[in-house]
């Protein structure tokens, strides 16, 4: 048994001198061209077009063949869909600590998700991040500031 243990500190050892490493092999320049090119003409996600080309041995056509099929498969295009929905409903978010006050407004499309307990917990989640992040940079604020945060598909 001491053998072994032994044998393992010196294997343990010539890992940490080692250190880590990424194991993921690294895009050629026509490659990152390729793929920059997949996205942009099919409009998904950078790790989705990657993993088509992968796939498909860096041919654009059958990638980009498997990219629609898989995004009609597994409903990709659904947020696109409903980009447009109007949301009218949502909840208006104030928190105040000493001299600092937020307020945060996330909408929703229907009161009952404004009504719903976990979608609360997200304003209460975004009002109290907000106050933590404003009074982290607190002396290099004016008196008032607005920010909006867009979130688009």
């Amino acid at each position: 048994m001491a053998g072994l243990s032994g044998f393992l500190r010196s294997k343990l050892s010539s890992w940490q001198q080692a250190g880590l490493f990424h194991s993921s092999c690294r895009l050629l320049a026509g490659d990152k061209e390729l793929l920059v090119k997949l996205r942009k003409k099919t409009g998904y996600s950078f790790i989705n077009c990657k993993k088509a080309l992968e796939k498909f041995n860096n041919d654009a056509k059958q990638a980009e063949t498997w990219l629609h099929q898989q995004a009609q498969k597994e409903g990709w295009n659904k947020a696109t869909k409903l980009q447009g929905r109007k949301t009218a409903e949502g909840l208006v978010g104030l928190l105040q600590e000493g001299n600092t006050a937020v307020m945060v407004e996330v909408n929703c499309e229907t009161d009952f998700v404004a009504r719903n307990v976990k979608f609360q917990q997200l304003i209460q989640q975004a009002a109290l991040c907000t106050l933590r992040h404003c009074q982290s940079g607190e002396q290099h604020q004016a008196s008032y500031s607005k920010v909006t945060f867009t979130r688009h598909a």
